[in-house]
This record gives structure tokens, sequence and C-alpha cells, in this order.
């Protein structure tokens, strides 16, 4: 917003540094997350419906958020023999279950977010993912795996979301994804037991500290298995889901806590209502903003 009775900001940076820049959020399903901050609820859509139209815009733009160095190569022959560690999908894959990307994707989850692929999958032989299936199988197995980010192994799971190539490429005990290293974050606890107040957190290139509104600190060293955060403190592990998603203003962050030397949440939506685990939204600067714009580590 600019001043009143002014023209509006030029640019997203313009109003973060002369003049008031909000970010809101809303929930996407209101059996999972009721927010009463202003004693009022949003009128809500349906969770499909809003990936299905971003997933068509992005398509309609050709979006690539994802610096996926994978994506460059052409076919599976050239994929799968890649140095970067590539895999093939029959069909274009998803970053992070929303972000559309090509057939050729990476499966090193320190450089690009997982990946989603729902057809024929392969990282050693182009057989049998020839560009437009659309089984949903993978090469040599149907079945769908898990990654135990605790002990770092891949098990088949009916609810499982990963094919057995990918899943034993990304199951492994890694550093902190650069994407979030070394950045600072500020934003609200939005599961159904929510406080009121800000939470803040700061990477750095391998802990975390994190503070809550009444001040208390949770403060440990954080590695990466597949999709998972493992927060490691005194007092325990804690697993949790991670998403990030970049924004026209700042760049946001959706975390998913399970309790304190437990599992992992099964799902975003699970930890809102699921007791003993939380979920916060987080925003953050833009990689490179000079302090003159925006600025969160104060």
């Amino acid at each position: 917003m600019g001043a009143f009775g002014q023209p509006p900001p030029t640019s997203f940076d313009t109003g973060l540094s002369n003049g008031q820049t909000f970010v809101f959020a809303k929930c996407i399903n209101p059996a999972n997350c009721q927010w009463h901050l202003f004693q009022a609820l949003a009128q809500l859509k349906n969770k499909q419906d809003q990936w299905m139209t971003k997933r068509e815009k992005d398509i309609k733009n050709n979006f690539d958020p994802v610096n996926d160095p994978c994506s460059k190569y052409p076919d599976c022959h050239t994929c799968i023999k890649a140095p970067e560690q590539c895999g093939w999908c029959s069909v274009p894959v998803f970053y992070n279950g929303t972000i559309p990307g090509k057939n050729c994707a990476g499966l090193n989850t320190t450089i690009t977010p997982r990946i989603n692929c729902t057809g024929s999958f392969s990282t050693k032989d182009c057989s049998n993912v020839t560009t437009g299936q659309t089984t949903g199988q993978t090469t040599g197995s149907n079945q769908m795996y898990y990654c135990d980010p605790i002990n770092a192994t891949c098990r088949m799971q009916s609810n499982g979301t990963l094919p057995p190539d990918v899943c034993q490429a990304q199951c492994k005990v890694n550093p902190i994804p650069p994407i979030i290293q070394n950045t600072y974050w500020r934003g609200l606890e939005i599961d159904t037991a929510y406080k009121q107040g800000e939470w803040r957190a700061h990477f750095t290139t391998n802990s975390v500290t994190v503070v809550s509104p009444d001040g208390t600190v949770i403060q440990g060293n954080v590695s990466t298995t597949s999709d998972y955060l493992t927060i490691s403190t005194p007092a325990g592990a804690y697993q949790t889901l991670w998403q990030f998603q970049p924004g026209p203003a700042v760049d946001n962050f959706s975390w998913a806590w399970g309790p304190l030397g437990g599992q992992p949440p099964v799902s975003f939506d699970q930890a809102m209502t699921q007791p003993g685990q939380k979920e916060f939204w987080l925003v953050t600067c833009h990689n490179g903003a000079p302090t003159t714009v925006c600025d969160f580590s104060k």
C-alpha cells in the first residue's frame, strides 16, 4: 500500500521500503484449520480447486520456480546417465506436490525439493518409461514407499508416495537444504491449538533457533531426510514436514512438527488437529534482499 491519497507502490520492494506491505494467509480446510484471531473465518475454497488453478496457471505461463539441474535433459537416456543424480518420469513431475516440473528431475533434496511422479519412473532403465504413459506404476514395481526419517530407511506402505528408486535416492541424511540456510523467518502457529503472537526462526548452515510468542527458545542441530527436517535438541528430536514456496513480496515456509521424540506428521492436515503436533506458517525476505528493503533479523 502507498501512503493515503498517493499512488500505489511501483513494486513490492518499494512497498517494503517506502510504504506498507502485508502478508496474509487463510485456512484451506475448515475442518483442520480454524483461526479465531479476529473472531471470524474466511469463506474457504476447496483445496483441490486451489491446487488445480495454480497448476493450470503455472503450466500456461511455463512457470519454473525450481532450479533443477536435471530439467535440461530432454530424453530418458541422457537423463538417467547424467552426473547430477537424475531420474526420468513418463509424465512431468511435481515438486512438493504442487510445482510443475519436467520429465527429468533431480533426486538430491539438498538441491531440489522432493518430487512426485504420477507415471512410470526409473533411474536405470528407459524401456518402461516412454513419455506419455500415465500408468501410475514404477519400473519393476507398482508399490509405493515411505522414507522413515528416524532411521533413513525406505518402507513399503499403503499410503506411501514415493516410487522405490526415488525413495532409495532421497532417503539419506543430508544437511539443511541451501534454500533455507542462513535465513530469518517470522510467522504464526496455525493449528487448532494455536497461540496468538509471532513465532521466529533462524536457520544457520546446520542448526535452527525457534522462539515462541512467550519467549521460549527451542534450539538444535538440523538434518534433512527426504521431505523431513529433524531438529535434534538436548531433550530429544522433533521430526518435521516442510515446504518452501516463493512469493512476490516474501518467501513462504509451511512447517509441521511431530511431538518431541515422536513420529513426524503424516500430512500437513494431520498436524493441524493431532494432539502433540504443531504447524507453522512463516515468511522470510527474498534471498539477497538489501536490509533497506527487508530485514527480519532484528
